[in-house]
C-alpha cells in the first residue's frame, strides 16, 4: 500500500475588525496548532460579498500552522472551523470567515461547503479545491482562483510556507538509524501524520 505524505495545514481568515482577526488566530491556535507563519494583516477590498455580514472594515490574513496533517483530514478540519465561526455569528451573519486548507510541494488546497465544477467531494457536504499550483518557482493561480488568493501577497506567502515545509521535510527525512521520520508526527486533529500512520479522524 502506498504511503500518503503528510501535508501542511493552512488557513485564510477574513474578519470584521483587526481585533476579531486576532481572536480568530487565537482560537485556531487553541483548536488546531500554534501558528508557524502569518502574513501581514491587510484590509480586504476585493468585493462587497461579505459586507452585509462583516461591515465595511474587513481584514485578511493567511496562516500556516506548526503541525502536519493527513490530506484526508481536510474535511474534518473544515467542520472544526465551521464550528469556530459560530463563536462570532450574530444577527447579520458571520463576523469571521475561516478557509482551512493544506499545502504540499505541488498545490494549495482549500475546503469549501459550496460545490462547483472545479471542486471534488472530500466528505459529507465538504469539497476540496486546488486553489494554487506550483510552477516556475512560485505558486500560481488558476482561472477560477479567488482574486485575493491570486494576488501577490497570497502567492508570496504560500511560496514562503512551501519553502519552510520543503526545508523541514528534507532536514527531518530520516533519523540517525535511517528510518523514515517526519519532524512533527502527530496531526492537529488527533491522527498520526507520520508516513504509514493511520488517521483517527472521521
Amino acid at each position: 500500500m502506498s504511503v500518503v505524505a503528510p501535508v501542511q495545514p493552512v488557513a485564510g481568515v477574513l474578519a470584521g475588525s483587526r481585533a476579531l482577526l486576532a481572536a480568530a488566530a487565537d482560537a485556531l491556535t487553541a483548536c488546531v496548532a500554534p501558528i508557524a507563519m502569518a502574513s501581514a494583516a491587510a484590509p480586504w477590498t476585493h468585493s462587497a460579498y461579505y459586507r452585509d455580514e462583516m461591515g465595511d472594515e474587513i481584514w485578511r490574513q493567511y496562516l500556516a500552522f506548526d503541525a502536519l496533517m493527513g490530506p484526508d483530514e481536510l474535511a474534518d478540519l473544515k467542520r472544526l472551523t465551521n464550528g469556530l465561526e459560530d463563536r462570532w455569528r450574530g444577527p447579520s451573519g458571520r463576523a469571521v470567515n475561516l478557509d482551512p486548507g493544506y499545502l504540499d510541494l505541488l498545490r494549495v488546497v482549500l475546503a469549501s461547503t459550496k460545490d462547483a465544477a472545479h471542486r471534488v467531494a472530500i466528505g459529507d457536504g465538504i469539497y476540496g479545491e486546488a486553489t494554487l499550483h506550483f510552477v516556475g518557482g512560485r505558486f500560481q493561480a488558476w482561472p477560477y482562483t479567488y482574486p485575493d488568493y491570486g494576488g501577490d501577497d497570497a502567492l508570496d506567502f504560500f511560496t514562503r510556507v512551501r519553502e519552510r515545509f520543503r526545508a523541514e521535510r528534507m532536514l527531518k527525512a530520516s533519523t540517525w538509524d535511517g528510518r523514515p521520520r517526519w519532524r512533527r508526527g502527530s496531526s492537529p486533529l488527533g491522527g498520526d501524520a507520520s508516513p504509514g500512520g493511520r488517521s483517527n479522524a472521521g
